[in-house]
């Protein structure tokens, strides 16, 4: 992640690198889960509801968090989509920017309920 050159002097809301107060992203810095419960699906199911959770709480359009090559698949697996290299070098960099699927889906289309006297229609359009 970057940020602006002038971040002392508050965000700009043109600029879309660093902290947005209203942003509808959610970063996930982080998933640990200690050594002795590992490979027992405890973070799958850790994840899986903190997605849910934001997903029903309506307070943001996506996911978004940071993957080593060796976690990409993991996270692919959990729904998430690998956009490839991240430009984020800190910790010596090596990162993967992935972004939940379900909320890509979510920013790109609105769903629309159209009601007529016979029948109902859903539409989807692209924003």
């Amino acid at each position: 992640m970057d940020f602006p050159p002038d971040w002392r002097e508050g965000v700009k809301e043109s600029d879309h690198r660093g902290h947005h107060e209203n942003g509808r992203t959610i970063a996930v810095h982080s998933l640990a889960v200690l050594p002795a419960y590992q490979r027992i699906g405890l973070g799958k199911t850790i994840m899986k509801a903190y997605v849910q959770r934001m997903e029903t709480s309506g307070i943001a359009d996506r996911i978004a968090l940071l993957a080593h090559a060796h976690l990409v698949q993991y996270y692919e697996s959990l729904g998430f989509v690998n956009r490839g290299e991240s430009a984020a070098q800190f910790g010596g960099g090596g990162w993967n920017d992935m972004v939940d699927s379900v909320h890509i889906a979510y920013l790109y289309m609105t769903l629309i309920m159209v009601r007529s006297t016979s029948s109902h229609m859903l539409a989807l359009t692209l924003d």
